[in-house]
């Protein structure tokens, strides 16, 4: 249809978060991905453990995204993301503060292109 699809998503690590026992994760975004190649799947909140959602999606088809929202925000995670998947494939979004979001793209080291 044209649009793109937006999912909560995160890893659960925490003993405390096995409550929410059908979160989605990465690995569930790549298996959609694989069945409808032609979807927009954008996982939002660069699926909290992003060290583990970049290394699953690393192979994937490339109409999954990922946005940039979420309360992590690790050294480096941003530029890792771009490097190993691209900038077309990284969105912008935020769902704290504007200026957390802001902050997280203006401190990650990228360069103009």
């Amino acid at each position: 249809m044209g649009i793109s699809i937006l999912v909560h998503a995160g890893r659960l690590v925490d003993p405390a978060d096995l409550a929410q026992p059908r979160t989605s994760h990465a690995g569930c975004l790549a298996e959609v991905g694989r069945r409808y190649p032609e979807a927009m799947i954008i996982e939002g909140h660069i699926g909290g453990d992003w060290e583990w959602t970049l290394q699953v999606l690393r192979d994937t088809l490339p109409g999954i995204y990922l946005d940039t929202s979420g309360s992590v925000i690790d050294s480096g995670m941003i530029e890792r993301w771009v490097r190993e998947q691209g900038v077309e494939r990284v969105l912008f979004a935020t769902d704290m503060t504007i200026e957390g979001g802001v902050g997280k793209i203006l401190g990650a080291e990228l360069e103009e292109g």
